[in-house]
């Protein structure tokens, strides 16, 4: 399972968690985390593995306050806002930089 794809990449010890996408009798997507830096080249990784990218917060000076998802939306609507919230590191306030250069939130790509 999961378990065993996450022990079978390269630097196994410095994963941070496990995720598991899908129903319990079926598994979609295994995600093993790493902390962002720490993500072995794509070179490293077996053809059968896709490499994500890191996600970041926007922060303001202080650290204390984060761009994020306004609370009421859901990621169903076709508009997404977004405000400055005490920074708590939700996914409501982490973003990916997509491979053609887009911001995509983290809980709704």
């Amino acid at each position: 399972g999961c378990f065993k794809f996450c022990q079978s990449l390269p630097d196994y010890p410095l994963q941070i968690g496990m995720e598991i996408e899908g129903s319990e009798l079926l598994t979609n997507k295994c995600i093993c985390l790493y902390n962002n830096g720490k993500v072995p080249s794509s070179t490293l990784l077996p053809n059968y593995a896709t490499r994500s990218p890191p996600k970041f917060s926007l922060t303001d000076a202080t650290g204390k306050l984060a761009l994020g998802l306004s609370r009421e939306i859901t990621c169903a609507t076709n508009e997404i806002s977004v405000e400055f919230q005490k920074h708590d590191r939700s996914p409501r306030q982490e973003f990916h930089i997509t491979l053609d250069g887009r911001i995509v939130s983290v809980a709704c790509p």
